[in-house]
């Protein structure tokens, strides 16, 4: 069983502007994929989709077997999180360790340990997250998000400084774990990167398409 799967989605912002028509797609357990298109062309709004933020026009969205929308609301981040740009008002605690505690008490899910901790490449846990650079923020909002909350889909929305030896480093990890789990991962961003997806989509002009194997 696929753990997501898209079936004929529409969305319309208003009903003579589609945004996105007819999409269908199946990843099956462990899967990550791509998410390429320029600025505007839909990648968010798909990301919104995916993470239950907003719901199709038409056509069904399912996780796990069910319908998206029709699950609950508090349950619905143990099946889907869009993860949006970076913010400092995504934090809420004084210390990067007080956030890690909250999140594992929201999801349920155990502490990390140090070792799970060293690929995200983190400041001391005394830091307060504000004091975080850009780079360090979306290793730790994609720490928080991809490795202690762990949903069944994860749809990152762009990525900060993507060339960044420690970036990559971070992304790597996830996709191991989250792929060793079986939980489903996509990433949307405006040009190809090379670390490790299983597939690659495309989204222009209203359409999502297979652009096929990454090689990488």
């Amino acid at each position: 069983m696929s753990v997501l799967r898209l079936d004929e989605v529409d969305y319309y912002y208003r009903p003579d502007t589609p945004v996105l028509t007819a999409v269908s797609l199946e990843m099956p357990p462990g899967q990550s994929a791509l998410v390429l298109g320029d600025n505007g062309s839909g990648k968010s709004t798909l990301g919104r989709l995916i993470g239950g933020l907003i719901r199709p026009s038409s056509g069904t969205i399912t996780v796990d077997g069910t319908v998206l929308s029709k699950t609950p609301s508090r349950a619905r981040a143990g099946k889907a999180i869009y993860v949006s740009q970076i913010s400092y008002l995504q934090f809420f605690r004084a210390t990067l360790s007080e956030e890690i505690a909250l999140a594992v008490a929201q999801s349920g899910q155990e502490s990390p340990t140090d070792g799970s901790l060293e690929p995200f490449s983190l400041p001391s846990l005394d830091t307060n997250p504000r004091d975080l650079t850009y780079p360090e923020m979306w290793r730790f909002q994609l720490l928080l998000l991809g490795s202690i909350f762990r949903p069944s889909v994860l749809y990152i929305d762009e990525v900060v400084a993507p060339g960044a030896s420690a970036q990559q480093m971070a992304l790597r990890q996830v996709l191991r774990q989250r792929r060793h789990e079986g939980r489903v991962t996509l990433l949307a961003y405006q040009r190809f990167l090379d670390v490790g997806f299983d597939r690659v989509f495309t989204v222009a002009r209203g359409a999502v398409s297979e652009a096929g194997t990454p090689s990488g």
